[in-house]
C-alpha cells in the first residue's frame, strides 16, 4: 500500500511490498507510538533459521491452498465483479482513511484477475453513476454522464488494487519468494496451519512487507492474514478477516473482509459485505483500459 500509506519498492505492487490493507484503529496509533522497532511477524520458531523442512511444508500449505481455492477455474476466468458496501464503525477511521463520500456506501468494483487494474462504479448518492478506475497505474474518473479524466488520484490508486489483491489474496500469495510453516495454532476454538511469507529475505526489511496466513486445519480456507504496514510506520502490522465464504461458480468466495487491529481482534476498522458476485469469462477490455496509451508508475 503506498497509496495514501505504503511506499513501494523496486519489486513492485504484486511482489515485494504487496497490499497492505488498512490503517489500524485508533487504539493501535496510541500503541505504536510507544514503539520504535521494525515489527518482525517470523514465529520464534524460524527466527534462528529456516529449515528444509519448514520451506517444504510451507510451499505444500500454499499448494494445497491454490487446490482449496479452485486455481484451476480461477484461472479458466478473466474478471471478477463484486457489489458490496464498506462499514466503517469508527469515527477516527472515517476520519483519517475512509474513501467513499458516506459510510455504508454502496459500490460495484471490477477487477481483473491476477492483475491489479480495475474500475469502480458508486451505487449510491451522491456519487451515484461516478467511476474510479485503475489502467497500467494510471488513475481516471468517469463522470455519470460519461466524460472521462486521466490525472493522478491516491486514492483510486491506492483502494482499488488494495481492494483487489486482498479480495484475490488465496491465489496471488504464492507470488511470496520467502514461504515457510509458521505453526500451528488455535483462534477462537478453530486450529490453524500457518504460513509465513515475505520477498528477498525472511529478515525484516524496512521496505518490504511480512504475511503470515492461517489456513483452517477443518475447512481448508483462509480465515486470516496478518501483514506488516511499513509505510505507515516500520513497527506497524495489521490483520484481515474473511469469513462467510461460499461457492461461485464452484469457487470458494469469502462473501466477509474485515481488516481489524493485530492487538485488538474483535476491533474492525471496516468491513465489506459482498450482496453480489460475479465471475466474467471474457474480459471486455474498452471498460477497464479506456485508453491504451495512458500508462503511470506503480511508484507514488
Amino acid at each position: 500500500m503506498q497509496y495514501i500509506y505504503r511506499k513501494l519498492d523496486e519489486g513492485g505492487m504484486n511482489q515485494k511490498n504487496n497490499r497492505t490493507l488498512l490503517l489500524a484503529p485508533f487504539s493501535f496509533f496510541i500503541f505504536l507510538l510507544s514503539s520504535c522497532s521494525i515489527s518482525d511477524l517470523r514465529p520464534d520458531s524460524i527466527k534462528d533459521g529456516i529449515s528444509e523442512e519448514e520451506v517444504t511444508r510451507g510451499k505444500q500449505l500454499i499448494e494445497q491452498l491454490q487446490k482449496t481455492y479452485r486455481r484451476d477455474l480461477w484461472q479458466s476466468k478473466k474478471a471478477l465483479v463484486v457489489e458490496y458496501k464498506d462499514h466503517w464503525p469508527a469515527l477516527m477511521p472515517r476520519i483519517l482513511a475512509m474513501p467513499w463520500p458516506e459510510n455504508d456506501h454502496r459500490v460495484r468494483l471490477s477487477m481483473v484477475l491476477g492483475k491489479d487494474d480495475s474500475f469502480l462504479e458508486f451505487l449510491d448518492e451522491p456519487a451515484k453513476g461516478e467511476i474510479w478506475g485503475i489502467q497500467n497505474w494510471a488513475t481516471y474518473k468517469k463522470s455519470a454522464d460519461g466524460e472521462i479524466m486521466f490525472e493522478k488520484d491516491n486514492d483510486i490508486w491506492f483502494w482499488l488494487p488494495t481492494y483487489s489483491y486482498f479480495t484475490q489474496l488465496p491465489y496471488r500469495i504464492i507470488e511470496g519468494e520467502v514461504i515457510a510453516f509458521a505453526g500451528e495454532r488455535e483462534m477462537n476454538g478453530s486450529h490453524y496451519d500457518t504460513v509465513f511469507i515475505t520477498w528477498e529475505q525472511a529478515e525484516p526489511l524496512e521496505n518490504i512487507d511480512q504475511y503470515v496466513i492461517y489456513i483452517n486445519k477443518k475447512t481448508g480456507y483462509l480465515d486470516r492474514v496478518d501483514y506488516t504496514i511499513r509505510d505507515m510506520g516500520h513497527w506497524m502490522v495489521g490483520a484481515m478477516y474473511y469469513g462467510d465464504t461460499r461457492m461461485v461458480d464452484g469457487i470458494p468466495v469469502a462473501h466477509r473482509q474485515s481488516a481489524g487491529d493485530l492487538f485488538n481482534g474483535d476491533d474492525v476498522v471496516h468491513q465489506a459485505e459482498f450482496t453480489a458476485i460475479e465471475y466474467i469469462e471474457a474480459l471486455n477490455e474498452p471498460m477497464f483500459y479506456p485508453d491504451k496509451s495512458r500508462i503511470a508508475s506503480k511508484y507514488q
